[in-house]
């Protein structure tokens, strides 16, 4: 499994998203969505919020999909979760992309999650995904 934190570790970034003081956040990061598999958790997401995530590369038009945080909020480590089971399970599934997404030219192995920017203003989580 390639993990790659370029300026922040996931730690720092669950400190920032818990200052209140921006309303939007990002982490870099580098993760190969074909190969994670689900991680344990520290909270950077409120409790009982529901968040759109915002699903656009390689698709030809942006697929959205409802994270709700539940009782306990949600971890940086559940948002990778997310996306990448999302990517595994719907868009891609066995491997293969589902025609209805119009994923151009890339393979689910293409795929590496650079990116994640979570907008608590108007709870809505983006990603930047490279191939």
């Amino acid at each position: 499994m390639k993990l790659q934190i370029k300026r922040s570790t996931l730690a720092e970034w669950s400190d920032i998203i818990m200052n209140k003081e921006h309303e939007t956040q990002s982490v870099d990061l580098s993760i190969m969505i074909s190969s994670w598999k689900n991680k344990k958790p520290s909270i950077c997401l409120p409790p009982n919020e529901v968040f759109v995530v915002e699903f656009s590369y390689p698709l030809g038009s942006t697929y959205t999909a409802k994270l709700d945080t539940g009782e306990c909020g949600v971890s940086t480590i559940e948002i990778v979760n997310f996306i990448c089971d999302v990517y595994k399970n719907t868009i891609y599934v066995n491997n293969k992309s589902i025609k209805k997404f119009e994923v151009f030219g890339h393979d689910l192995e293409d795929l590496i999650l650079s990116g994640i920017s979570v907008d608590f203003t108007n709870k809505v989580i983006t990603m930047n995904i490279d191939s």
